[in-house]
């Protein structure tokens, strides 16, 4: 299954939840008990139990036991053993919360806020980078979405960036922390020559589209282009998709590329530059551009030359953002309490 949600997001299914919540009745006075006390005390500052719980999802941990186990989710709670495994589970976890904690004081010390555009910028890149795992285009993207429960990419956003509201301020702390990073052209050219296989591609066809929700915008649009305006400007200026803001480009297209298959034989029936007509398919009524026709072999070094970029930067900021990091661990105070 593709997990293509967020880190912090999990869909808690509600069978058995009565049995599990009269479970937990029996042991809300322990439970409590251990909530008051002190995880840790971090730079003077008090953590409880309950923090410590609330990030490593251990109600979620005990509620997937139960549902799969029921008796040994009862030793878990109504058992000294069992609450002893259970904290475990938290010194086990503990680092990672410990790093959270740290970089969301600093978040708080310095001031880190995020505006309605930065907050955009950053659920598009995870889009792009969602569907350039897994190898997915948006039509897809959507798909899996909806088998998920999520009507549309307007309901994800919104989901997604109340679950990852921390983890986005976390995000700005580290583009203020990293800064500005170099990559020279040598090392860009050592990479190519040394992961060349990395940059073949396959024979294809590199497209765009411009996608509506009904045949009556889909025609209006197709006018328009039969009227001499710009792809790619149209494109951002009507199309619903997320590809919208690239011009409608979708990339490389071929039998072997997970499209849907009214959309791919539609595209691959297209000369270089060829627009078609309306193409309906369950996501909508799309307008195709073959950009393209690609040949298989070698990608050369200047068309792949912001790609390295881009790799040899993220591996650069990873390398200052995890020493950052690391000082933050060393240099905190803490006694751990669990």
């Amino acid at each position: 299954m593709i997990v293509i949600l967020f880190k912090k997001f999990s869909a808690i299914v509600l069978v058995g939840f009565l049995a599990f919540t009269l479970l937990i009745g029996s042991a809300v006075s322990a439970q409590e008990m251990v909530e008051d006390e002190p995880a840790a005390i971090v730079n003077g500052e008090e953590v409880s139990v309950l923090e410590l719980d609330e990030f490593i999802g251990t109600e979620q941990v005990v509620m997937q036991i139960f549902q799969t186990n029921q008796e040994f989710g009862q030793l878990l709670l109504q058992t000294e053993a069992g609450r002893d495994l259970l904290n475990e589970y938290r010194k086990m976890k503990f680092d990672e919360f410990l790093t959270y904690y740290l970089l969301n004081r600093e978040v708080e010390e310095k001031g880190i806020e995020m505006t309605d555009e930065d907050k955009d910028e950053f659920f598009e890149d995870h889009l792009e980078l969602v569907m350039a795992q897994n190898n997915m285009n948006e039509q897809e993207l959507l798909q899996v979405l909806q088998q998920q429960g999520i009507q549309s990419l307007d309901e994800y956003k919104e989901m997604f960036l109340d679950m990852n509201e921390q983890d986005m301020l976390i995000f700005a702390l580290q583009e203020e922390t990293v800064g500005t990073i170099e990559i020279t052209e040598e090392d860009m050219q050592e990479f190519y020559d040394e992961n060349q296989s990395q940059f073949e591609v396959e024979a294809g066809s590199e497209v765009s589209h411009i996608i509506l929700d009904n045949e009556e915008d889909a025609e209006a649009a197709l006018e328009r282009l039969n009227a001499g305006e710009d792809f790619a400007e149209l494109a951002r200026e009507v199309s619903t998709g997320p590809s919208a803001d690239a011009g409608g480009e979708l990339g490389l297209v071929n039998e072997g590329t997970q499209f849907d298959e009214t959309f791919k034989e539609a595209a691959l029936s297209l000369e270089a530059g060829e627009i078609s007509g309306i193409v309906e398919t369950d996501f909508g009524f799309h307008i195709i551009k073959v950009n393209e026709i690609v040949e298989a072999g070698l990608r050369d070094f200047s068309e792949v030359r912001d790609e390295i970029e881009a790799i040899l930067l993220d591996r650069e900021r990873q390398v200052v953002w995890q020493e950052y990091v690391e000082e933050l661990m060393e240099n905190a105070e803490v006694e751990n309490k669990l």
